[in-house]
């Protein structure tokens, strides 16, 4: 553990070989991607990162923005002397590693995408008519002064990450949603397999068939009746096309 920008920092570091650097989701842990580094630390040599805000690393003293999260990962690969490696990402961390892998000088040599955001969702008629009453009656009660009022509604309102996360990692968490990646997704030179649970609700299976078209070295590997952990919930099927992606032979 070192101290960044403030912050008490949490990463591993296992094996030896080439390097592995392994980004999870909003709101998990190293420990949410154990499965992953376990399978991988026989072959090379991997890093696990708590990003900031999770795990044993401390919530940031000010709002992160993906480059802010570029600049975190970075000096960890500074500090491991990582020059070059693979980047495996799961949701979030794959809004990560598509800037590290178009905005940074760190050599990425390929990319596992693991039910990762980036392309923007389609939003339902009913999602659509919740944002816009939530926004009319944000509007009306801070016109009124219901500052209480205001505060119960903005704490009954978004998803269940989003109520659970301190101020800090709310803006965090708004700075994040709202980026539309596809454009530096179409600069990613490294290739990249993409690996989709076909029942993912958070990041649907057509953000996915996107991203295979955007990418220019890109392939996707459904995993049938799997869901956003989808290495979680086909561990087999997930392992065995890890496998032939790193060129392991058992």
């Amino acid at each position: 553990m070192f101290t960044y920008k403030n912050m008490n920092v949490n990463y591993i570091t296992e094996g030896v070989g080439e390097d592995v650097v392994i980004l999870h989701g909003w709101g998990a842990s190293i420990g949410a991607v154990m499965p992953i580094v376990r399978l991988l630390t026989p072959h090379f040599r991997v890093t696990a990162i708590d990003l900031p805000g999770c795990g044993k690393t401390s919530d940031p003293t000010e709002p992160f923005t993906v480059k802010d999260y570029a600049s975190f990962v970075l000096e960890i690969c500074r500090r491991e002397n990582i020059k070059s490696c693979v980047i495996i990402a799961h949701s979030n961390g794959g809004r990560i590693a598509v800037e590290l892998n178009t905005n940074s000088n760190l050599k990425v040599t390929k990319n596992i995408f693991v039910d990762t955001a980036g392309v923007p969702a389609k939003k339902s008629f009913k999602v659509k008519c919740r944002i816009r009453l939530f926004k009319i009656g944000k509007r009306v009660l801070s016109l009124v002064g219901a500052k209480k009022a205001l505060e119960r509604l903005v704490s009954k309102s978004g998803s269940e990450d989003y109520r659970n996360a301190s101020t800090v990692m709310k803006k965090t968490m708004v700075n994040m949603l709202s980026l539309d990646m596809r454009e530096q997704m179409k600069d990613i030179s490294a290739p990249t397999l993409l690996i989709w649970g076909e029942n993912d609700t958070a990041t649907p299976l057509y953000t996915a068939q996107e991203m295979e078209k955007i990418i220019p070295d890109a392939g996707l590997v459904v995993l049938k009746g799997a869901g956003h952990f989808s290495y979680l919930d086909c561990p087999a099927v997930f392992n065995a096309a890890v496998e032939s992606f790193m060129g392991i032979r058992n």
